[in-house]
């Protein structure tokens, strides 16, 4: 018996050794300055806010920070030494999303919306110094082209539609009454509210600009939806009016569908996504996203300004500008509002 005990306890401790707490990114011989982000726009951390942290004369690629576990690349206004009254760190901010909380669901596929964080908009940032270096940067580069360079035709664009009208309670055991699971379960989180029987629900995507030269490839159209009833049912998919799809999906069941629509169904610009519950008896289901992955025309900054959202984890590169990488970058996001020293991350606090 002793030794069949050893066994499991040997075995439970691997097994605890073995999992990641997220916390894994902390070195706990570093002070870190945390500040709350609840909104995504561009930020900026002043010279005078990190003297008042008694920090202010750190050489500047000695700052690092961090977001929910990963390490967050930022501007600094001065590459290295200390930085001068009038200099800056600048990074862009994102809101908190619903990726932490997929290690709470049972099985990952379950969450079908990740856009939207199930606890709290409000994501915790982490500044701190690290004199070891590998700290992340995004640096001016001059854009030296051959002159007459010829812009790229198109690039590859996702516009979507992420929904958060509900939080949907997910699989369900009918026992009299829906009864529901404790755990993270298939079809929980944000949701659209319910599409009845024989009820459509359209999304009009816009502005979509799309290329229909030579070589541009088949759009694809992303949907995932899930049943909020004990009932067999289909749904079919249609853009401007064509159907496109037919899809099977019974009881609290989910599905990840994946549609070819040809680029000429939406060649005006505007592509009108309309979902049909073809079930005739009472009947629920609901959506968790859609997205159209398409080509779009290379077309001036200025609407690109107006019209689309690069990740900075995208590196975009415009042929025809003039300006840096970074100078287009900060074109494209000082639309946005900044947070400034006085506001938010003035309100660092030391840990």
């Amino acid at each position: 018996m002793k030794r069949f005990l050893f066994i499991v306890l040997l075995t439970w401790s691997g097994f605890v050794q073995a999992q990641s707490f997220n916390n894994e990114w902390i070195d706990y011989n570093k002070t870190y300055y945390k500040f709350f982000i609840g909104s995504s726009r561009l930020c900026r951390i002043s010279q005078s806010v990190l003297s008042g942290l008694g920090i202010g004369n750190t050489p500047a690629e000695q700052f690092q920070l961090w977001r929910n576990g990963e390490q967050v690349p930022v501007f600094t206004s001065v590459p290295t030494g200390p930085l001068g009254a009038s200099d800056f760190i600048e990074f862009f901010g994102e809101m908190n999303d619903g990726r932490p909380d997929k290690i709470m669901y049972r099985v990952a596929d379950h969450q079908l919306n990740d856009r939207w964080s199930l606890e709290t908009d409000t994501v915790a940032y982490f500044l701190t110094v690290n004199p070891a270096g590998n700290n992340l940067r995004l640096t001016a580069t001059a854009n030296n082209l051959v002159a007459g360079a010829t812009p790229e035709p198109f690039f590859y664009h996702t516009q979507g539609v992420y929904y958060k009208q509900r939080i949907n309670p997910g699989y369900a055991a009918i026992v009299g009454s829906a009864v529901y699971s404790s755990n993270f379960d298939q079809g929980e989180g944000w949701t659209s509210t319910d599409i009845a029987q024989n009820a459509m629900r359209t999304e009009n995507l816009t502005n979509l600009f799309p290329f229909t030269g030579a070589g541009a490839n088949t759009p694809i159209l992303r949907l995932n939806a899930l049943g909020n009833a004990l009932n067999p049912r289909r749904f079919t998919v249609s853009v401007n009016g064509t159907q496109y799809d037919e899809v099977t999906m019974d009881y609290f069941d989910y599905v990840r569908r994946v549609v070819s629509v040809p680029v000429t169904a939406f060649a005006g610009g505007t592509a009108a996504v309309a979902i049909r519950n073809m079930n005739t008896t009472s009947d629920r289901m609901a959506l968790a996203q859609i997205e159209l992955l398409s080509l779009v025309c290379s077309i001036s900054e200025e609407r690109i300004s107006l019209h689309f959202s690069f990740l900075l984890r995208l590196q975009v590169i415009i042929s025809r500008s003039p300006d840096s990488i970074m100078g287009v970058w900060r074109r494209f996001y000082m639309t946005l509002p900044m947070v400034s020293a006085t506001s938010a991350t003035s309100q660092l606090q030391v840990l």
